[in-house]
């Protein structure tokens, strides 16, 4: 079995592309899989897509958890990736440090595959919400420093009228080049 983490990596070192697409039910997740995709995303853009409402904040985690499952029945090779709704994490009926199945509450943001590998992606505290989509500023830190210009990075978010929040990058160069 293939821990997907080295394989994105090795995909990176060889200048592959690494494919994404997002699906809500068992039918697309499956056309997907066998399509060669590497990542299923569950979105909560669920919440606009499918179930008509005005924006992702509406969506609640049991939504989420019932689109997941039936895409992940669709999933046999790639990597299955879902998305937390918004305030899941700090409701006062979620706030005990335990899930009704058992997982303890780290505030952490994994994605977890159908075979059983778990990737912690970033905080919940520390991701982005912008528009309605989920920015991890981990994730754009690590872009950040994947450039031989950087020496340090740091993502953070900002107020953003419009949409929520922003990420804004603080960026060291490298001595040579500052």
């Amino acid at each position: 079995m293939v821990d997907p983490v080295e394989k994105f990596r090795t995909m990176k070192k060889r200048g592959e592309k690494v494919t994404a697409l997002t699906a809500y039910d068992y039918p697309t997740a499956r056309l997907l899989d066998e399509s060669g995709i590497d990542i299923v995303l569950v979105g909560d853009s669920v919440g606009m897509v499918v179930l008509g409402y005005e924006d992702t904040t509406r969506v609640t985690l049991e939504e989420m958890l019932h689109h997941t499952r039936a895409a992940a029945r669709g999933v046999k090779r790639a990597l299955l990736v879902a998305d937390m709704p918004i305030h899941s994490y700090d409701t006062p009926e979620q706030a005990d440090r335990w899930t009704d199945d058992g997982w303890f509450k780290t505030g952490d943001v994994v994605s977890l595959h159908p075979r059983g590998f778990i990737q912690i992606k970033d905080r919940s505290k520390d991701v982005i919400k912008s528009g309605g989509e989920w920015i991890s500023s981990v994730e754009l830190e690590n872009a950040l420093m994947a450039h031989p210009a950087v020496a340090e990075a740091a993502v953070i978010a900002i107020p953003h009228e419009k949409w929520q929040e922003r990420p804004l990058a603080a960026v060291q160069l490298e001595e040579s080049l500052g």
